[in-house]
């Protein structure tokens, strides 16, 4: 995983700060649309907020 990390950083869709926090880089801003990104990984959060209530509940 540190290796893809790193290649997106290198590419540039991805940096890091001092503190090893990642933000989305210039690459990511021009070449992503925004909305959608965040729908996707919040309809992510969502799904698996609901596989982890639904194994709980078994």
């Amino acid at each position: 995983m540190k290796r893809n990390i790193e290649r997106y950083i290198r590419y540039g869709y991805l940096d890091e700060d001092e503190n090893k926090q990642l933000y989305l880089d210039w690459r990511t801003r021009a070449e992503i649309d925004r909305k959608a990104l965040v729908n996707l990984l919040l309809g992510s959060e969502t799904q698996n907020s609901e596989v982890e209530e639904t194994a709980e509940t078994n």
